[in-house]
């Protein structure tokens, strides 16, 4: 009869176990698809934005391809919401390098742009990362209210806010230099903090306040996104965004929902930062703009 016993609740340890997992695949897959659509929505909206600026006054055709970025870009924060019911923050922020990888595809194929060294560096090495992250990703227990520490969530926005806001201020007091990165690194933070904002709402006597901090978040982020877009340029932004939306969530959510992530864990995010760099920042002197993306672009 013990035997018997042990032998059932073992087998309901595995059932229990084998959930959990596959609660982790689906959020982790769910992830994907959300962070593909937001940076095709990105690639739309600089495509658009660029239009504007080459032209120097607002033509239909360049807002409407602005609209529908932008609308691209709004779907996936509830894609990501439900991604993050599934499994925790610090698991599913680092998908956000495979949007970059959508981006490299979608203007290899709708811009006939070619596939640099760089890029199939960082694409490797975001692919690489990804996997170690998801494989060594630790299931999640049930998020209860006993997990939140506000105290935390408080004191990490009011100190990251103070910093970013008194370097918005000395970038635009010397004409906007190294606005890209500022603006970038802050829009990529109130990403982090919508993430971390969703993963709240799952707590259900928290679940008004998670919705409203998200769509809060939600609004500084494309606020902030765009400025960054107008003042600078776009690798600079898109590369600061990634890595800070990256690694303020994971950081963040161990203290504030109190996740816990390992060694390979964190190493596997560095290998995506590193792969998020090759496909921006180091290949943005190597990729010249071909003859059909200036069309797309600067077409009268």
């Amino acid at each position: 009869m013990a035997l018997k016993n042990v032998g059932s609740f073992t087998k309901y340890c595995a059932i229990i176990l084998f959930m959990s997992e596959g609660n982790l695949l689906l959020g982790i897959l769910i992830g994907v698809l959300s962070y593909s659509c937001l940076y095709l929505g990105k690639g739309i909206q600089g495509l658009g934005i660029n239009g504007i600026k080459a032209r120097k006054a607002l033509k239909k055709r360049e807002s409407g391809i602005w609209v529908l970025g932008t609308v691209l870009t709004v779907i996936p924060m509830f894609i990501q919401w439900a991604a993050l019911i599934f499994a925790p923050v610090n698991v599913i922020a680092p998908l956000e390098g495979i949007g970059l990888i959508v981006l490299v595809v979608f203007s290899y194929f709708a811009l006939k742009e070619k596939i640099t060294k760089q890029e199939s560096v960082g694409i490797a090495c975001i692919v690489i990362g990804t996997f170690i992250t998801a494989y060594f990703a630790r299931s999640s227990s049930d998020l209860t209210l006993e997990h939140f520490d506000h105290i935390y969530l408080i004191w990490i926005f009011a100190g990251l806010s103070v910093i970013e806001g008194l370097l918005i201020l000395v970038s635009v007091k010397v004409g906007y230099r190294h606005s890209g990165v500022i603006f970038g690194f802050t829009a990529g933070t109130m990403m982090a903090f919508q993430s971390i904002s969703k993963r709240i709402s799952v707590i259900a006597e928290l679940r008004l306040l998670g919705i409203i901090l998200t769509l809060v978040f939600a609004v500084l982020t494309l606020a902030i996104t765009q400025i960054g877009f107008v003042k600078a340029k776009a690798n600079q932004v898109v590369s600061s965004f990634t890595s800070a939306s990256i690694l303020v969530a994971s950081i963040a959510s161990i203290f504030i929902l109190s996740e816990s992530a390992g060694v390979l864990q964190f190493l596997g995010i560095g290998i995506i930062i590193i792969g998020v760099l090759f496909l921006t920042v180091f290949n943005f002197q190597t990729r010249p703009r071909t003859e059909v993306s200036k069309q797309l672009v600067c077409k009268r």
